[in-house]
């Protein structure tokens, strides 16, 4: 049976991630499937991504002072301008298979395969996948995918592992969730299909292969221990709603380390991230930091944490001992209301107190990235305003201890829908009409569409809700970016330097 398979048009093409890896060794491993990769996608990324930088230096707009924001202007014109159909003509096989889907960035993607006849399967943990096909088949609708091919595409819930049997999946044509699995068959995978892409990648940029630069930017491979995040109570959490993914669980740190290693160095990577949620320091992940620590390469290793796990004076001690050098912490707000909003744990005199304990005790060669939630629950302007002077001052308390600091917008707090159970308030944040938004993405996404005119097509957004902060008062507060005085975005956006 002939395949190919692709990865998400929008996956952030400088990292290597697992998923890829484990979807390449699978298909390869299966006799059953005659494989064609296909590279057009990011490509097409990349080419956008070059052409667009400077285009949108001339967006007018609050938005460029968050780069990490921005990067959705680039989705959202390579989601809807017509790229989906630059792509769609680079298929050459009846099945294709589309992993590590992220989010409504891909729909109009795979709308336009199915128009030109292609049969899809689709997956990923990231794409949302506790939506129905019905809900997906009436998407497809939205974006004109003709009915004759609305039946051309099954969904596969779970997680695929190597004992996942893909030919038969395909072969019995219907939907699937997979409740079977072997997560031990992870660490059997080191092959990712975008391995060779990364002279194509450098091209692209224009960037030297062999240069510090090409390898900083394109030598980052990923890990997941485990999605079992130990706090798990944040109110925008996603990790709630996947599969649950113990990938460590029974597997002995040597085993693990051994895949780091040896992936690493087949992808020439010196950057290694686990992507754990609050990473924490149990014995088997101390082993594995062990034999990295003590390998023949000298391996710059990152990863999420948080406040509640960095106030713990040992953690930052292990920090130190095991040579991390990059910390991404999930502070999201600065504002004790917006914290216990989003249900984070803490409030801002705990993030005093924990900042001052990093300032003191970790290495001045750890990197640390403070991210905040644009638009997140505020009572007033002054709230607002309060939330970035916090962050900006906890920031510097890092810098002028000499640790390398930056913050970063890292999302809109967003409804994306009307269901209570995902609401992170319904008093403060209340759903409204798409003409009357205020504030959130909706907002940006018209003046994004105005700007470009006639050619963003916005319907694949359709069911994300809009919606309005409300004040102590009950007035409407705006957007952030209208709050804020732009010196201070200025200086908490644009300033950051540079990691390394």
């Amino acid at each position: 049976m002939k395949v190919t398979y692709c990865a998400s048009p929008v996956l952030a093409v400088r990292e290597f991630n697992m998923a890829n890896r484990i979807l390449t060794s699978n298909l390869l491993k299966n006799d059953k499937l005659d494989v064609n990769f296909n590279y057009s996608a990011f490509d097409c990324y990349m080419k956008y991504d070059k052409q667009s930088f400077e285009s949108a230096k001339l967006f007018d707009h609050p938005f460029r002072h968050s780069p990490q924001l921005w990067k959705e202007t680039l989705r959202l014109h390579l989601s809807t301008y017509h790229y989906p159909e630059i792509f769609a003509d680079k298929f050459y096989t009846d099945v294709i298979l589309m992993s590590c889907l992220s989010n409504w960035y891909d729909y109009p993607f795979i709308a336009a395969l199915l128009n030109k006849g292609h049969k899809l399967v689709l997956g990923g943990t990231n794409f949302k996948l506790w939506r129905s096909p019905e809900w997906v088949r009436n998407m497809m609708i939205s974006l004109g995918v003709k009915e004759k091919y609305l039946d051309n595409f099954i969904i596969v819930y779970g997680v695929v592992d190597l004992t996942t049997d893909l030919h038969k999946i395909i072969k019995d044509w219907k939907n699937v969730k997979i409740t079977e699995n072997d997560f031990s068959t992870v660490w059997d995978c080191e092959i990712d299909y975008l391995e060779n892409i990364k002279n194509t990648l450098c091209n692209v940029v224009g960037m030297d292969l062999k240069s510090e630069s090409a390898r900083k930017n394109f030598s980052n491979v990923t890990f997941l221990l485990n999605n079992l995040c130990w706090w798990g109570k944040c109110a925008f959490c996603g990790f709630v709603l996947q599969e649950k993914m113990d990938f460590d669980r029974g597997v002995k740190a040597e085993r693990i380390a051994q895949n780091i290693i040896n992936t690493a160095r087949r992808l020439d990577a010196n950057r290694i991230y686990f992507s754990n949620d609050y990473f924490s320091f149990n014995k088997k992940t101390k082993g594995i930091l062990e034999i990295l620590k003590n390998a023949s390469e000298d391996y710059k290793i990152s990863c999420y944490s948080g406040i509640l796990a960095c106030k713990d004076e040992e953690y930052l001690h292990n920090v130190n001992k095991y040579n991390l050098k990059y910390l991404k912490i999930g502070l999201e707000a600065g504002t004790d209301f917006a914290l216990g909003m989003l249900n984070k744990g803490y409030g801002v005199a705990e993030v005093d107190d924990t900042v001052e304990k990093m300032s003191k005790i970790l290495n001045k060669d750890v990197e640390i990235t403070l991210h905040s939630i644009v638009d997140s629950p505020q009572r007033s302007r002054d709230e607002i305003r309060q939330n970035y002077n916090n962050f900006l001052r906890w920031r510097d308390t890092l810098r002028e201890s000499g640790i390398h600091t930056n913050v970063v917008a890292s999302s809109y707090a967003i409804i994306e829908e009307v269901n209570d159970d995902k609401c992170i308030d319904n008093v403060f944040i209340q759903p409204c009409e798409i003409d009357e938004a205020q504030s959130g993405r909706i907002k940006f996404l018209n003046e994004l569409r105005n700007s470009f005119g006639d050619v963003v097509n916005l319907k694949s957004y359709d069911h994300v809700v809009p919606f309005n902060r409300i004040g102590f008062n009950g007035e409407t507060l705006p957007t952030d970016f209208e709050v804020v005085p732009e010196e201070t975005l200025d200086e908490l956006y644009n300033k950051n330097w540079g990691w390394g």
